[in-house]
């Protein structure tokens, strides 16, 4: 069903799509709702030209991406086009296949004429097709560079989609630990810091720091400066502060206070 939708629907900004004359089998199908989930990427932001090295950040907006043919969704042409993804060491490459339309293999054929392919730095192949897979298919690396070759040795424009896909840079890179700090243990989920003895983090005056790795490669906090518990300046001035606003509040409470009695 996913596929007879993405052929209709997938790459343009309006589709007609009717159930039984373009989806056949949905005929036996028992009274029910299906759901579809149409979403949209900024084509401007795209790689659509061949034979691109892609370095991707670590963290942002910028650490995603998309990748299609040119011609893409109308046509793809018979060519090789190469793109190579890398990510900072500490790091891995999700690629997921979100729109895969090439020239099947003929009736007289033994193999494919045109066919995607995803293959990890170290040689191993994470994917090798012709066919429509079942989408979207989410291929991650092992190392921190991905190859993609979308080899069409069809002559001329043929008439299918191409290929479509998305890259993320996946995983959180380390964060350099503070002077008078360090860190404990860090594993693809957690960063555990602490700061020496007789020194804190200055934002939370503990000596413990635990961050964790979400949304792919964000760490959810930073790691600030550790400074001394005793003899400091800012520690001193922060309770100074917090003395005296006491002290006016309950000056003030004391007052409106009096004033009611009266």
């Amino acid at each position: 069903f996913k596929s007879a939708v993405a052929a209709g629907c997938t790459g343009v900004n309006h589709c007609n799509f009717v159930l039984y004359e373009d989806y056949p089998p949905a005929k036996s199908w028992s009274p029910g709702a299906v759901f579809i989930k149409y979403a949209c990427f900024d084509d401007t932001l795209s790689v659509h030209y061949c034979n691109r090295e892609v370095v991707v950040p670590e963290v942002g907006a910028d650490s995603e991406g998309y990748i299609r043919t040119p011609g893409y969704p109308h046509f793809y042409v018979g060519d090789e086009c190469r793109w190579r993804l890398r990510v900072n060491p500490e790091q891995r490459v999700r690629v997921t296949l979100l729109d895969v339309s090439l020239r099947s293999i003929g009736p007289f054929e033994n193999h494919c004429t045109d066919h995607v392919s995803v293959s990890d730095l170290n040689g191993d192949s994470l994917l090798s097709s012709c066919e429509q897979v079942e989408l979207p298919l989410k291929l991650t690396s092992v190392t921190n560079v991905v190859d993609v070759l979308v080899e069409a040795k069809s002559k001329g424009a043929y008439p299918k989609r191409g290929v479509l896909l998305h890259y993320k840079s996946i995983g959180c890179v380390t964060l350099p630990a503070p002077s008078n700090g360090y860190l404990v243990y860090r594993n693809e989920d957690v960063a555990h810091y602490m700061c020496d003895v007789n020194f804190v983090f200055i934002d939370t005056r503990q000596r413990a720091r635990l961050l964790w790795c979400y949304d792919d490669n964000r760490w959810n906090d930073t790691v600030p400066l550790c400074v001394g518990k005793l003899n400091n300046s800012y520690f001193v001035l922060l309770e100074l502060y917090s003395f005296f606003a006491f002290t006016i509040a309950n000056s003030l409470l004391f007052k409106q206070n009096k004033v009611f009695r009266r």
